[in-house]
């Protein structure tokens, strides 16, 4: 090969690694620092407002349950807890929702598949569809009401002399869950 012919390889090979391989083929650039701020998260909770305390009510005739424990619900009823949380709820697009923990309600199989239970939760007396920032440091009402329809009752659901059918609720828990971000109408 002639020495022309190696030095314009030489050089084609050189030209190819300084604009791709050793970066020393400069562009012109700049960079600035800029002043992005702070992001920070927010939160979001519930606390027991404990005045006034929780309440049970019989729906199906409108009377106040002194005691849970000694109600004999059949099918039909309805009965609800009320209970007052102050919420804490900081952030911007926040939404959430109160819902009745499943796994905190056990008792009877048969009996804790023809009930029901649902969640309303009022600020002011108005019914809330989410709970948002507009509600922070508000007390808000949770009423969940547990429905034992007579169209899905059986006879297992009822007590024996033998044995109790029964829902416990001993350790209900309502857990605030947020619900997606709040978005515009």
């Amino acid at each position: 090969m002639k020495k022309s012919t190696k030095g314009a390889i030489a050089a084609g090979a050189a030209a190819v690694l300084l604009v791709g391989g050793a970066g020393s083929l400069a562009f012109w650039s700049d960079s600035e620092g800029v002043d992005g701020g702070t992001i920070t998260s927010g939160r979001l909770t519930i606390t027991p407002a404990g005045t006034p305390a929780p309440t049970w009510t019989d729906e199906t005739t409108g009377t106040a349950i002194p005691d849970i424990g000694a109600f004999r619900i059949v099918p039909g009823d309805s009965l609800t807890y009320t209970a007052d949380f102050v919420v804490e709820a900081v952030g911007d697009n926040l939404a959430a929702t109160i819902e009745v923990d499943d796994d905190s309600i056990t008792g009877s199989p048969t009996l804790l598949a023809e009930t029901t239970q649902s969640v309303q939760v009022l600020d002011g007396g108005a019914a809330l569809t989410a709970i948002t920032e507009a509600q922070d440091g508000d007390t808000v009402t949770a009423e969940v009401t547990f429905t034992f329809p007579y169209a899905a009752a059986t006879n297992a659901s009822q007590s024996t002399t033998a044995a109790l059918q029964t829902v416990d609720l001993t350790g209900l828990t309502l857990d605030l869950n947020q619900s997606g971000p709040q978005t515009a109408p």
